[in-house]
């Protein structure tokens, strides 16, 4: 292949191997463990690849490595991100001793993390944000009066976008009639009717969801007070998806990590976790104990909203 411009270290050709995209099939993150025949014509034979990879004992068809789709002991993956250039980091597992790591690399520098101190590492950070079970109903009265608050804030931003579309209709409907009156001649009223429809148009896009009532925003604030009240354990025992769904909610911008400050650094919290959180006092003054790497919360800026599902 060097003739032909293409240079590779050893060690990488097995994952080239493992493509299943050369034996005409495509896999993809959003579509786990599922592998569908592409339109694209093969490069080698379905047989060839299998018998390549070794995979034709297994009863297996066409399956990329574990590393490429949900390892079960790499969940941060993509989530967590290296803290001085913000590149997610991969992983990997090292098959000959069954361990797995973390890694990004950046102008040839790689940086790995033990992926099983890594995860204990992120339940660390989630118990820092873990609320004691016994405030969760002294706290429920607060938390939706905070919630409720950031709530309507959307309203009037929404309440201004629905005023000003009204008006554009006005606006509108006034353009027709003179159109029909011969008081606008055509140039002009296609002209200011497309002005007006781009402006609509964009208007509606703002507009978010219809807003929760008070019956399911109280529901809402009584099951986050009972995932926050158990953060860290849920993480622990839930699946590879489970997991990313529950980081994914808390952390919505991932955290950061910095192997070389020996320092963790958390991204923006989940607006309810917020409120929560916000409710009981600053994570400041949490004890955090004696930890490998510092863990550092941002100081809690009020979000920008409510996340769609929160």
């Amino acid at each position: 292949l060097q003739p032909l411009g293409f240079t590779t270290k050893e060690k990488h050709l097995g994952i080239l191997f493992s493509n299943p995209f050369y034996a005409g099939y495509i896999t993809d993150t959003l579509i786990p463990n599922e592998v569908i025949a592409g339109h694209h014509p093969p490069l080698v034979s379905k047989a060839l690849w299998e018998r390549v990879n070794n995979v034709g004992n297994h009863n297996t068809t066409c399956q990329p490595s574990r590393s490429t789709i949900e390892h079960p002991d790499l969940p941060l993956k993509a989530f967590l991100k290296e803290e001085e250039t913000g590149i997610p980091f991969t992983g990997y597992e090292v098959k000959a001793k069954s361990i797995a790591y973390y890694k990004t690399r950046e102008r040839g520098k790689a940086v790995n993390l033990n992926a099983k101190k890594t995860n204990l590492l992120f339940e660390k950070v989630l118990s820092m944000v873990e609320i004691d079970p016994s405030l969760s109903t002294t706290l429920e009265e607060k938390v939706v009066a905070k919630v409720e608050s950031l709530l309507q804030e959307e309203l009037k931003g929404e309440k201004t976008i629905k005023a000003q579309i009204t008006q554009l209709k006005g606006r509108l409907q006034s353009l027709e009639t003179k159109f029909l009156d011969d008081l606008v001649d055509v140039e002009d009223y296609q002209r200011l009717k497309r002005s007006i429809g781009t402006q609509m148009a964009d208007l509606e896009g703002k507009l978010g969801k219809e807003p929760i009532n008070s019956s399911n925003l109280q529901k809402a604030v009584k099951k986050g007070l009972e995932i926050s009240a158990n953060l860290s354990a849920l993480w622990a025992s839930s699946d590879f998806q489970g997991k990313r769904t529950l980081q994914e909610m808390v952390f919505p911008e991932g955290i950061f990590i910095s192997k070389e400050k020996a320092r963790v650094r958390t991204g923006r919290l989940n607006s309810v976790i917020f409120c929560i959180r916000d409710a009981v006092g600053p994570l400041e003054g949490i004890k955090k104990g004696k930890n490998d790497f510092d863990i550092i919360f941002p100081s809690l800026v009020a979000p920008p909203g409510i996340e769609p599902g929160s």
